[in-house]
């Protein structure tokens, strides 16, 4: 399973081969919500290192809303989040 984070901020998870955005199912609106980092309750990724494995593993645990934990390997996870699009994006 492959979760990437788009330049947004917006959460991805692979499904059926394909990428996926994950919508909110708590938002209550008629306008789609995304899962992700304009989210209060989305935490940053955490990388756990284990060197005591051979060969040498590494994972990322992202932590979600009501108690949700996806967890990859960090191969499969990508963050693509800029300061650039989050500077640009809340300029008033």
């Amino acid at each position: 399973m492959k979760i990437v984070l788009d330049f947004m901020g917006d959460l991805l998870i692979e499904r059926n081969g394909k990428m996926k955005e994950q919508i909110c199912p708590y938002r209550s609106s008629t306008r789609n919500q995304y899962c992700g980092n304009s989210c209060p309750l989305f935490s940053e990724p955490q990388f756990k290192y284990d060197t005591n494995e051979i060969p040498f593993t590494s994972t990322v645990t992202l932590e979600l809303c009501n108690g949700k934990i996806w967890t990859c390997s960090e191969n499969d996870f990508s963050d693509n989040r800029t300061n650039e699009v989050d500077k640009k994006r809340y300029v008033r």
